[in-house]
Protein backbone atom coordinates (compact mmCIF):
# COMPACT_ATOMS: atom_id res chain seq x y z
CA UNK A 1 0.00 0.00 0.00
CA UNK A 2 2.93 2.35 0.70
CA UNK A 3 4.23 1.89 -2.86
CA UNK A 4 0.79 2.34 -4.43
CA UNK A 5 0.03 5.49 -2.44
CA UNK A 6 3.51 6.92 -3.11
CA UNK A 7 2.92 6.66 -6.87
CA UNK A 8 -0.14 8.91 -6.47
CA UNK A 9 0.98 11.38 -3.80
CA UNK A 10 3.81 13.90 -4.01
CA UNK A 11 6.84 14.42 -1.73
CA UNK A 12 5.08 17.56 -0.40
CA UNK A 13 2.10 15.44 0.74
CA UNK A 14 4.40 13.05 2.58
CA UNK A 15 6.34 15.98 4.00
CA UNK A 16 3.22 17.56 5.51
CA UNK A 17 2.18 14.32 7.20
CA UNK A 18 5.80 13.78 8.24
CA UNK A 19 5.71 17.09 10.12
CA UNK A 20 2.54 16.03 11.93
CA UNK A 21 3.98 12.59 12.61
CA UNK A 22 6.83 14.02 14.71
CA UNK A 23 4.32 15.47 17.19
CA UNK A 24 1.72 12.73 16.75
CA UNK A 25 4.12 9.87 17.50
CA UNK A 26 5.29 11.53 20.70
CA UNK A 27 1.75 12.12 21.97
CA UNK A 28 0.72 8.54 21.12
CA UNK A 29 3.63 7.40 23.24
CA UNK A 30 2.53 9.65 26.09
CA UNK A 31 -1.14 8.63 25.78
CA UNK A 32 -0.05 5.00 26.19
CA UNK A 33 1.84 6.30 29.28
CA UNK A 34 3.92 3.14 29.63
CA UNK A 35 0.78 1.37 30.86
CA UNK A 36 0.88 -1.48 28.36
CA UNK A 37 4.39 -2.57 29.28
CA UNK A 38 3.61 -2.07 33.00
CA UNK A 39 0.56 -4.35 32.82
CA UNK A 40 2.63 -7.05 31.10
CA UNK A 41 5.54 -6.71 33.54
CA UNK A 42 3.40 -6.58 36.73
CA UNK A 43 1.42 -9.77 36.34
CA UNK A 44 -0.29 -9.28 39.72
CA UNK A 45 -2.42 -6.38 38.41
CA UNK A 46 -6.01 -7.65 38.40
CA UNK A 47 -9.66 -6.67 38.95
CA UNK A 48 -10.40 -3.17 40.17
CA UNK A 49 -6.73 -2.13 40.02
CA UNK A 50 -6.68 -3.00 36.33
CA UNK A 51 -9.86 -0.94 35.79
CA UNK A 52 -8.15 2.01 37.53
CA UNK A 53 -5.09 1.68 35.29
CA UNK A 54 -7.42 1.51 32.27
CA UNK A 55 -9.20 4.71 33.40
CA UNK A 56 -5.90 6.51 33.98
CA UNK A 57 -4.70 5.59 30.48
CA UNK A 58 -7.99 6.85 28.99
CA UNK A 59 -7.71 10.16 30.86
CA UNK A 60 -4.16 10.66 29.58
CA UNK A 61 -5.34 9.98 26.00
CA UNK A 62 -8.20 12.46 26.33
CA UNK A 63 -5.78 15.04 27.71
CA UNK A 64 -3.47 14.47 24.74
CA UNK A 65 -6.34 15.14 22.31
CA UNK A 66 -7.31 18.39 24.05
CA UNK A 67 -3.68 19.53 24.16
CA UNK A 68 -3.30 18.82 20.43
CA UNK A 69 -6.32 20.94 19.59
CA UNK A 70 -4.81 23.81 21.59
CA UNK A 71 -1.28 23.69 20.14
CA UNK A 72 -2.02 22.64 16.54
CA UNK A 73 -2.00 26.25 15.32
CA UNK A 74 1.35 26.95 16.98
CA UNK A 75 2.94 23.85 15.42
CA UNK A 76 1.59 24.83 11.98
CA UNK A 77 3.10 28.30 12.42
CA UNK A 78 6.44 26.85 13.52
CA UNK A 79 6.73 24.75 10.36
CA UNK A 80 5.14 27.53 8.24
CA UNK A 81 2.52 25.07 6.96
CA UNK A 82 -1.08 26.30 7.56
CA UNK A 83 -2.64 23.00 6.41
CA UNK A 84 -0.80 21.23 9.22
CA UNK A 85 -3.23 22.52 11.88
CA UNK A 86 -6.19 20.37 10.86
CA UNK A 87 -3.99 17.41 10.01
CA UNK A 88 -2.81 17.37 13.63
CA UNK A 89 -6.35 17.78 15.01
CA UNK A 90 -7.71 14.84 13.00
CA UNK A 91 -4.71 12.60 13.68
CA UNK A 92 -5.07 13.37 17.40
CA UNK A 93 -8.31 11.38 17.58
CA UNK A 94 -5.96 8.40 17.67
CA UNK A 95 -4.67 9.52 21.10
CA UNK A 96 -8.05 8.59 22.57
CA UNK A 97 -8.28 5.37 20.53
CA UNK A 98 -4.79 4.19 21.52
CA UNK A 99 -5.37 4.93 25.22
CA UNK A 100 -8.64 2.96 25.23
CA UNK A 101 -7.08 -0.19 23.78
CA UNK A 102 -3.69 -0.07 25.55
CA UNK A 103 -4.64 -1.98 28.70
CA UNK A 104 -7.03 -4.52 27.06
CA UNK A 105 -4.37 -5.29 24.46
CA UNK A 106 -1.68 -5.66 27.15
CA UNK A 107 -3.89 -8.09 29.07
CA UNK A 108 -4.23 -10.22 25.93
CA UNK A 109 -0.43 -10.29 25.57
CA UNK A 110 0.05 -11.11 29.25
CA UNK A 111 -2.42 -13.98 28.99
CA UNK A 112 -0.65 -15.22 25.83
CA UNK A 113 -3.79 -14.72 23.70
CA UNK A 114 -1.70 -14.15 20.61
CA UNK A 115 -4.43 -15.16 18.18
CA UNK A 116 -6.55 -12.19 19.28
CA UNK A 117 -3.54 -9.88 19.42
CA UNK A 118 -2.67 -10.94 15.87
CA UNK A 119 -6.20 -10.26 14.66
CA UNK A 120 -6.10 -6.77 16.19
CA UNK A 121 -2.78 -6.00 14.55
CA UNK A 122 -3.85 -7.51 11.22
CA UNK A 123 -7.21 -5.74 11.07
CA UNK A 124 -5.60 -2.42 11.93
CA UNK A 125 -3.01 -2.86 9.17
CA UNK A 126 -5.52 -4.04 6.54
CA UNK A 127 -8.07 -1.28 7.23
CA UNK A 128 -5.31 1.37 7.21
CA UNK A 129 -3.86 0.04 3.95
CA UNK A 130 -7.22 -0.29 2.18
CA UNK A 131 -8.39 3.15 3.29
CA UNK A 132 -5.14 4.87 2.30
CA UNK A 133 -5.17 3.36 -1.21
CA UNK A 134 -8.89 4.09 -1.73
CA UNK A 135 -8.61 7.69 -0.57
CA UNK A 136 -5.43 8.28 -2.59
CA UNK A 137 -7.20 7.12 -5.78
CA UNK A 138 -10.14 9.38 -4.83
CA UNK A 139 -7.81 12.39 -4.85
CA UNK A 140 -7.69 13.00 -1.09
CA UNK A 141 -3.92 13.71 -1.22
CA UNK A 142 -2.35 13.88 2.26
CA UNK A 143 -5.72 13.23 3.91
CA UNK A 144 -5.50 9.65 2.62
CA UNK A 145 -2.61 9.04 5.05
CA UNK A 146 -4.34 10.84 7.94
CA UNK A 147 -7.87 9.42 7.75
CA UNK A 148 -6.69 5.86 7.08
CA UNK A 149 -4.67 5.89 10.32
CA UNK A 150 -7.74 6.93 12.32
CA UNK A 151 -9.92 4.34 10.57
CA UNK A 152 -7.53 1.49 11.38
CA UNK A 153 -7.23 2.63 15.00
CA UNK A 154 -11.01 2.87 15.41
CA UNK A 155 -11.61 -0.72 14.29
CA UNK A 156 -8.73 -2.08 16.42
CA UNK A 157 -9.98 -0.25 19.53
CA UNK A 158 -13.55 -1.49 19.04
CA UNK A 159 -12.31 -5.10 18.80
CA UNK A 160 -10.00 -4.76 21.83
CA UNK A 161 -12.72 -3.34 24.09
CA UNK A 162 -15.20 -5.98 22.90
CA UNK A 163 -12.83 -8.86 23.72
CA UNK A 164 -11.53 -7.38 27.01
CA UNK A 165 -14.23 -5.15 28.53
CA UNK A 166 -12.35 -3.94 31.63
CA UNK A 167 -14.72 -1.17 32.68
CA UNK A 168 -13.71 2.08 34.33
CA UNK A 169 -12.96 2.99 37.94
CA UNK A 170 -11.65 6.32 39.15
CA UNK A 171 -7.96 5.86 39.99
CA UNK A 172 -6.94 5.77 43.65
CA UNK A 173 -3.52 7.29 43.08
CA UNK A 174 -2.16 6.42 46.52
CA UNK A 175 -2.84 2.73 45.78
CA UNK A 176 -1.36 2.95 42.29
CA UNK A 177 1.87 4.62 43.46
CA UNK A 178 4.07 1.56 42.80
CA UNK A 179 2.45 0.87 39.44
CA UNK A 180 2.75 4.49 38.33
CA UNK A 181 6.41 4.62 39.40
CA UNK A 182 7.23 1.73 37.08
CA UNK A 183 5.09 3.30 34.38
CA UNK A 184 6.79 6.69 34.85
CA UNK A 185 10.29 5.30 34.32
CA UNK A 186 9.13 3.36 31.27
CA UNK A 187 7.39 6.48 29.94
CA UNK A 188 10.41 8.77 30.48
CA UNK A 189 12.72 6.24 28.83
CA UNK A 190 10.30 5.76 25.92
CA UNK A 191 9.82 9.51 25.48
CA UNK A 192 13.60 10.07 25.43
CA UNK A 193 13.94 7.21 22.92
CA UNK A 194 11.27 8.78 20.73
CA UNK A 195 12.96 12.18 20.82
CA UNK A 196 16.27 10.65 19.77
CA UNK A 197 14.66 8.65 16.98
CA UNK A 198 12.41 11.46 15.66
CA UNK A 199 14.76 14.42 15.84
CA UNK A 200 15.85 13.72 12.25
CA UNK A 201 12.29 14.38 11.00
CA UNK A 202 12.01 17.50 13.13
CA UNK A 203 15.32 18.91 11.87
CA UNK A 204 14.58 18.00 8.24
CA UNK A 205 11.14 19.62 8.39
CA UNK A 206 12.41 22.81 9.98
CA UNK A 207 15.78 23.25 8.24
CA UNK A 208 15.39 21.53 4.85
CA UNK A 209 11.69 22.07 4.04
CA UNK A 210 8.63 20.03 3.13
CA UNK A 211 9.88 18.38 -0.08
CA UNK A 212 13.15 17.18 1.50
CA UNK A 213 11.24 15.86 4.51
CA UNK A 214 8.82 14.11 2.15
CA UNK A 215 11.63 12.24 0.39
CA UNK A 216 13.24 11.38 3.71
CA UNK A 217 9.92 10.21 5.22
CA UNK A 218 9.19 7.96 2.24
CA UNK A 219 12.73 6.50 2.34
CA UNK A 220 12.37 5.88 6.07
CA UNK A 221 8.94 4.21 5.63
CA UNK A 222 10.28 1.92 2.91
CA UNK A 223 13.49 1.13 4.81
CA UNK A 224 11.61 0.09 7.93
CA UNK A 225 8.71 -1.66 6.19
CA UNK A 226 10.43 -5.05 6.43
CA UNK A 227 12.11 -4.49 9.79
CA UNK A 228 9.13 -3.03 11.64
CA UNK A 229 6.74 -5.76 10.57
CA UNK A 230 9.08 -8.52 11.74
CA UNK A 231 10.25 -6.78 14.94
CA UNK A 232 6.75 -5.67 16.02
CA UNK A 233 5.52 -9.22 15.47
CA UNK A 234 8.35 -10.65 17.60
CA UNK A 235 7.99 -7.95 20.29
CA UNK A 236 4.30 -8.70 20.62
CA UNK A 237 5.20 -12.22 21.71
CA UNK A 238 8.51 -11.79 23.54
CA UNK A 239 7.28 -9.29 26.14
CA UNK A 240 4.86 -11.87 27.51
CA UNK A 241 7.43 -14.69 27.33
CA UNK A 242 10.08 -12.58 29.08
CA UNK A 243 7.55 -11.66 31.78
CA UNK A 244 6.69 -15.32 32.38
CA UNK A 245 10.37 -16.38 32.59
CA UNK A 246 11.95 -13.33 34.24
CA UNK A 247 12.80 -15.23 37.44
CA UNK A 248 14.77 -17.92 35.54
CA UNK A 249 17.89 -16.09 34.31
CA UNK A 250 19.28 -19.04 32.34
CA UNK A 251 16.01 -19.54 30.47
CA UNK A 252 15.67 -15.80 29.84
CA UNK A 253 19.23 -15.59 28.48
CA UNK A 254 18.57 -18.51 26.16
CA UNK A 255 15.42 -16.86 24.84
CA UNK A 256 17.23 -13.54 24.22
CA UNK A 257 20.23 -15.02 22.37
CA UNK A 258 18.15 -17.33 20.18
CA UNK A 259 15.62 -14.65 19.26
CA UNK A 260 18.34 -12.11 18.43
CA UNK A 261 20.17 -14.73 16.37
CA UNK A 262 17.01 -15.49 14.40
CA UNK A 263 16.34 -11.77 13.78
CA UNK A 264 19.90 -11.23 12.58
CA UNK A 265 19.66 -14.21 10.24
CA UNK A 266 16.43 -12.90 8.69
CA UNK A 267 16.87 -9.13 8.67
CA UNK A 268 20.55 -8.39 8.02
CA UNK A 269 20.62 -10.13 4.59
CA UNK A 270 17.20 -8.68 3.69
CA UNK A 271 18.15 -5.08 4.49
CA UNK A 272 21.52 -5.42 2.78
CA UNK A 273 19.74 -6.69 -0.33
CA UNK A 274 17.36 -3.71 -0.36
CA UNK A 275 20.33 -1.33 0.00
CA UNK A 276 22.05 -2.91 -3.03
CA UNK A 277 19.00 -2.52 -5.29
CA UNK A 278 17.60 0.71 -3.80
CA UNK A 279 17.97 2.70 -7.02
CA UNK A 280 16.24 0.07 -9.15
CA UNK A 281 13.54 -0.44 -6.51
CA UNK A 282 12.62 3.25 -6.23
CA UNK A 283 12.62 3.96 -9.98
CA UNK A 284 10.63 0.84 -10.85
CA UNK A 285 8.15 0.96 -7.95
CA UNK A 286 7.30 4.65 -7.55
CA UNK A 287 8.95 6.51 -10.44
CA UNK A 288 11.52 9.23 -11.05
CA UNK A 289 9.74 11.85 -8.90
CA UNK A 290 11.12 9.99 -5.84
CA UNK A 291 14.72 9.89 -7.13
CA UNK A 292 15.90 12.07 -4.22
CA UNK A 293 14.84 9.29 -1.83
CA UNK A 294 17.35 6.75 -3.23
CA UNK A 295 20.41 7.73 -1.18
CA UNK A 296 18.48 8.14 2.10
CA UNK A 297 16.88 4.73 1.49
CA UNK A 298 20.28 3.09 0.88
CA UNK A 299 21.69 4.45 4.16
CA UNK A 300 18.56 4.07 6.31
CA UNK A 301 17.87 0.46 5.38
CA UNK A 302 21.40 -0.57 6.43
CA UNK A 303 20.89 1.22 9.75
CA UNK A 304 17.45 -0.38 10.12
CA UNK A 305 18.95 -3.87 9.93
CA UNK A 306 21.34 -3.20 12.81
CA UNK A 307 18.78 -1.27 14.86
CA UNK A 308 16.31 -4.16 14.60
CA UNK A 309 18.42 -6.16 17.08
CA UNK A 310 18.27 -3.62 19.93
CA UNK A 311 14.56 -3.63 20.96
CA UNK A 312 14.81 -7.17 22.31
CA UNK A 313 17.52 -6.15 24.79
CA UNK A 314 15.63 -3.03 25.89
CA UNK A 315 12.47 -5.05 26.33
CA UNK A 316 14.24 -7.68 28.45
CA UNK A 317 15.71 -4.97 30.69
CA UNK A 318 12.29 -3.35 31.16
CA UNK A 319 10.45 -6.58 31.90
CA UNK A 320 13.07 -7.70 34.45
CA UNK A 321 12.73 -4.38 36.30
CA UNK A 322 15.84 -2.52 35.13
CA UNK A 323 13.85 0.41 33.78
CA UNK A 324 16.23 3.04 35.16
CA UNK A 325 19.23 1.96 33.04
CA UNK A 326 17.13 1.99 29.87
CA UNK A 327 15.75 5.40 30.84
CA UNK A 328 19.23 6.90 31.39
CA UNK A 329 20.59 5.47 28.14
CA UNK A 330 17.66 6.89 26.16
CA UNK A 331 18.01 10.30 27.81
CA UNK A 332 21.68 10.40 26.74
CA UNK A 333 20.65 9.55 23.15
CA UNK A 334 17.92 12.24 23.25
CA UNK A 335 20.59 14.84 24.06
CA UNK A 336 23.27 13.71 21.59
CA UNK A 337 21.37 12.68 18.44
CA UNK A 338 19.38 15.90 17.80
CA UNK A 339 22.67 17.85 17.89
CA UNK A 340 24.14 15.40 15.39
CA UNK A 341 21.12 15.69 13.08
CA UNK A 342 21.26 19.49 13.15
CA UNK A 343 24.98 19.48 12.28
CA UNK A 344 24.38 16.85 9.59
CA UNK A 345 21.61 18.91 7.97
CA UNK A 346 24.34 21.22 6.60
CA UNK A 347 25.10 18.43 4.11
Amino acid sequence: STLVVARILSPDDYGLVGMAAVYYGFLVLVSEAGMGTTVIALRELRGTTLAEVHTFAALVGLGGFVLSCLVSGLIASFFDAPALKWVIVVMSVNFILVSLRTVPQAVMQRELQFHRYAILDGVNALVTAAASVTLAFAGARYWSLVISTVAGGLIATALATFWKPLGFRWPQFHELRGTLKTSREILIGSAAWYISQSADFFVAGKVLGKAALGNYTFAWSLAYSIVDKVVSLVNGVTSSIFSASKHDRALLTRYITRIMGALALILLPATTGVALVSRELVLAAVGAKWQAAIVPLRLLVLYAGVRSLTPILAQALTITGDTRYTMRRNIAAAICLPIGFFVGSRW
